[in-house]
């Protein structure tokens, strides 16, 4: 009998323990909104009365689209001439090169500069194309290749880039060709 009693009071118990629980649950999901949820609603209220007042605009021509379509085509034409004028930090261009292709950044490989390993959810550098370590480059530093001698040329300064020589008064910087005999 007490053990029948003992059984009864656990059951009554867990029924009671099981009714609090799920009055909480219940008060939680479909009672008072909490602080977050009459933020959230406030928000997307504001939002859809700004949306009615103020809509945004619908453009027509796509202006932006189209300068990023000029730039890539022009970019995109192989031995094309661009003239760069490196400008001193005082403002002052001290010269120019006439490049063969657009100036990159050595900040931009061939290759993701990241690698992941997804067994270990890591994120770390990866080695380039040529098997060295390249992440975190300075994105300040450009190089071309110069149209007349095809000499590699890199530069940290700012600099004008176009594709049309500019009316500036600057010296074209070149390359001197140094002809060295071997030594016997």
């Amino acid at each position: 009998m007490r053990v029948r009693r003992l059984a009864a009071g656990a059951i009554l118990i867990t029924l009671v323990i099981l009714l609090i629980t799920s009055s909480i649950v219940a008060a939680g999901c479909g009672g008072v909104p909490s602080t977050a949820k009459q933020e959230e609603k406030i928000q997307q209220e504001t939002l859809q009365k700004g949306l009615d007042q103020v809509p945004p605009y619908r453009p027509e021509y796509f202006q932006s689209r189209q300068t990023i379509n000029r730039y890539m085509e022009r970019v995109d034409v192989p031995f094309k001439e661009w003239y760069c004028y490196l400008v001193a930090d005082t403002g002052t261009i001290f010269g120019y090169f006439i490049f063969d292709a657009y100036p990159l950044s050595i900040g931009i490989g061939m290759t993701n500069p990241m690698q992941v390993d997804e067994h270990n959810d890591l994120v770390y550098p990866a080695p380039g194309i040529d098997g060295v370590y390249w992440a975190g480059a300075d994105p300040s530093v450009h190089y071309s290749f110069d149209v007349l001698s095809g000499a590699l040329t890199q530069w940290n300064v700012k600099y004008i880039m176009s594709d049309q020589p500019l009316n500036i008064d600057a010296p074209l910087f070149g390359v001197i060709k140094v002809h060295v005999e071997p030594e016997e």
